[in-house]
């Protein structure tokens, strides 16, 4: 939130990125519950930081390869 603010980030797009995030999170977790059961949601809070890293890492290694290969094509 703090970046968005310094970058001077669309209020519009930040909060539109936001929902979306919550939705997949929550919604994510709902669908989760609902076919594997309770135990579902205590997987999910006992592995939550490891996945959230591991989610990062993917976003972070997709975006630097699109910006690589978008060189590589201009």
């Amino acid at each position: 939130m703090i970046t968005a603010g310094l970058s001077n980030y669309s209020l519009a797009l930040f909060i539109t990125a936001a929902l979306i995030a919550r939705g997949i999170r929550y919604y994510g977790l709902a669908w989760l519950v609902r076919v594997f059961g309770p135990r579902a949601k205590t997987l999910w809070r006992e592995h939550a930081l490891l996945a959230s890293i591991r989610a990062a890492v993917a976003v972070a290694v997709a975006v630097l390869t699109g910006d690589y290969l978008a060189d590589l094509v201009a």
